[in-house]
């Protein structure tokens, strides 16, 4: 429990509180809040074997039989034959 509610509950000073609580030597400083949190990708799924047929604008058909690929790299791979 934080400073501020003790404070209320007890009809005390907050300010005068809070330097009490800190000036004790066993006291810990409060951890500071993080800025930036990073958050990582979760991992792609796994489509097994498939097979798949795509033709571009300009009429080139491309055949793709693949095997544990991934959803992302499936994408990228039409885009690049699409272009």
């Amino acid at each position: 429990m934080g400073v501020t509610p003790v404070a209320t509950a007890l009809r005390l000073d907050h300010a005068k509180l809070k330097r009490l609580v800190l000036s004790r030597p066993d006291c810990q400083q409060p951890v500071p809040v993080p800025t930036f949190v990073e958050l990582l990708p979760l991992p792609s799924p796994v489509l097994g074997e498939c097979a798949i047929e795509v033709e571009s604008a300009n009429g080139a058909r491309m055949q793709i039989h693949l095997q544990n690929a991934t959803p992302s790299g499936l994408a990228g791979l039409i885009r690049e034959f699409v272009a």
